[in-house]
């Protein structure tokens, strides 16, 4: 074959294989470039979702605090001494009151130390408690308020707005405001304290705004989230970015697209949008109105938002890899560049999610717990908690009465994460109140029916509480492992098993107690099923009957040596695998 025709028939080839590559290149760019496109919109409608989704979970966080601070207040209004105290105020001469008040507030009587007491078991949510007899007389405070007469003879024909509504309506839940002498943002909430039936006072507290806050702050991590809690008028009262002194200032920072005004919002309840931020960025923005029934907040709505920018930003990376890959494997990177973009962002929202529901209920579980070991004439004592890599609900307390009582209660919620952190909250603050109560079957069944009004979605708290007076034990539990006793008489182990519900699961639960005499040497036990239910590579439990005997080999040491014996037994047995749940122990030995 001579040069010319070589020279013809590489021509030929080249233009055959640019023929080729022209046909089967272009395709395959026009479908990339849909697939590319396709999954632009698919991005943004996954971050649209998922702002929808943490403007959900925000709301529902703050409504759940909100109808806390609600359920403690009902239940400071069942105390007998409240109600009492609201009955006898209504039969004192009013002008005596007014004398007393004017002297001291009336913050120094009998139940205005009850309400401080309550109060300072709050964790901080209440700045002023005070209450009024049916007249609307201030008969008891924690700190002295600006007018005596609340009620009709001072302002008539009804008395204080906030007064009335709680007479007739039953609860009264005010507007965000600046409290001046408390120098905190605050939220009036009344109840009605009615005794047979009938109204005889009235209960108010000041709720602080820092715990809502505190919540919208937890949110804004970094500098991509934004969040912000409007009231009813679409005006902020929580948001990271503002200065406090443009809170109830400023209306929500995001001017939406569509004409989307805030009665269209409120008319909505909850959904996604878009718009231009402050800074002239666009946005994705999810919004959620309160789920809250029967009182004012009801009309709050959280807004959640991002820059599209920063949205788009981690998975900018894929579609430049999904470029380069496309001329050597057009076909796979078809296939990538419509699934890698929603995967990312899905699995992005999940984490974020996730991490913030686990930082939140760790910080949670571990605040509830006391911070130092009492040290008492007639007991010793230690505890131990190792929390799993998925917080749980464990919970351990104690309270020392006027007496010399010891009160010890160990717990474990059925659920894990933020539910669960709300109930042991719920049960820490019914233990502060309820335990220099004498009967503890009393008691369970009170912490259950309140815990059951919670509404907290079948979970329950499960429970033991021991009391040592003297040289006397009473002891009752709710669905948990059983107490361990070892009799320094006997030498021997004792498994004090003791039916009963978990707390929560029924509002007329019926539980058990049963006393017994303690010597010195005597040693008590109290756990969680961590231990218990700890399982090895094979997935076998560790088991009551090993942890029983492991007790028994170092009953008669301290309380710190028999809690390191239990966990090293846990530990040998599971052979490197990480432990599932809470492991929570409480120690007790009788002095000698």
């Amino acid at each position: 074959m001579n040069k010319k025709s070589t020279d013809k028939m590489g021509n030929v080839r080249t233009t055959v294989i640019f023929i080729f590559l022209l046909v089967g290149l272009l395709p395959a760019l026009a479908a990339s470039g849909f697939s590319f496109y396709d999954s632009q919109k698919a991005l943004k409608q996954a971050i649209s979702s998922s702002q929808k989704d943490l403007a959900i979970e925000l709301m529902d966080k703050i409504d759940r605090e909100i109808e806390y601070a609600f359920l403690l207040l009902r239940n400071w209004i069942a105390v007998n001494e409240i109600v009492r105290a609201a009955v006898e105020g209504s039969d004192q001469d009013g002008q005596a009151l007014r004398e007393e008040w004017l002297e001291d507030g009336l913050t120094e009587n009998s139940t205005a130390a009850l309400l401080k007491k309550l109060q300072a078991t709050s964790q901080d949510r209440f700045k002023e408690v005070f209450m009024t007899d049916r007249r609307g007389y201030i008969i008891a405070a924690t700190n002295k308020t600006s007018d005596f007469d609340q009620g009709p003879q001072d302002d008539p024909p009804d008395g204080e707005l906030w007064w009335a509504a709680a007479i007739r309506q039953g609860e009264f839940c005010g507007r965000v405001s600046f409290d001046e002498s408390a120098g905190v943002f605050s939220l009036d909430i009344a109840l009605r304290i009615d005794s047979d039936g009938s109204p005889v006072g009235v209960l108010k507290a000041s709720y602080n705004m820092e715990h809502i806050l505190s919540l919208v702050n937890v949110a804004s991590r970094g500098d991509s989230m934004h969040y912000e809690l409007v009231n009813e008028e679409g005006v902020i009262i929580a948001a990271k970015e503002r200065s406090r002194d443009r809170l109830l200032q400023d209306s929500y920072s995001v001017d939406l697209d569509d004409d989307l005004k805030w009665d269209d919002l409120v008319a909505r309840q909850q959904g996604e949008a878009h718009g231009i931020n402050q800074g002239g960025q666009e946005v994705l923005v999810g919004y959620a109105m309160s789920r809250n029934r029967g009182f004012r907040p009801a009309t709050w709505m959280t807004l959640s938002y991002i820059p599209m920018e920063e949205a788009y930003e981690q998975a900018a990376e894929q579609f430049r890899g999904f470029a380069i890959i496309l001329f050597t494997t057009v076909a796979l990177i078809m296939l990538v560049s419509y699934t890698v973009a929603n995967k990312v962002i899905v699995e992005l929202g999940k984490k974020e999610r996730m991490e913030l529901e686990l930082e939140g209920a760790r910080k949670l579980q571990l605040s509830m717990l006391p911070r130092e070991v009492p040290v008492l004439p007639n007991v010793d004592i230690a505890w131990s908690m190792q929390t799993a890599t998925e917080v749980g609900g464990d919970y351990y307390d104690y309270a020392l009465g006027q007496d010399g009582t010891l009160t010890i209660a160990l717990g474990d919620a059925t659920g894990h994460g933020s539910e669960a952190g709300t109930l042991v909250s719920a049960t820490k603050s019914l233990f502060r109140t309820l335990s220099e109560q004498t009967d503890i079957a009393k008691i369970f069944t009170v912490m259950s029916r309140t815990l059951r009004d919670m509404n907290l979605q079948h979970i329950g708290m499960a429970l033991n509480m021991v009391k040592i007076e003297g040289d006397s034990m009473q002891v009752s539990s709710a669905g948990i492992p059983p107490v361990l006793h070892y009799s320094s008489v006997s030498r021997k182990v004792q498994e004090i098993l003791i039916e009963g519900i978990p707390l929560g699961f029924l509002a007329a639960a019926e539980y058990e107690e049963r006393i017994f005499e303690l010597v010195p040497g005597d040693a008590i036990v109290m756990m969680s099923d961590g231990l218990p239910e700890r399982v090895n590579t094979e997935y076998e439990e560790y088991g009551y009957p090993r942890v029983f005997a492991r007790f028994a080999e170092v009953a008669t040491e301290a309380p710190e040596t028999i809690i390191q014996h239990l966990l090293q037994g846990g530990a040998d047995w599971a052979e490197g695998r990480p432990q599932d749940d809470d492991i929570t122990l409480v120690v007790l030995k009788i002095k000698k």
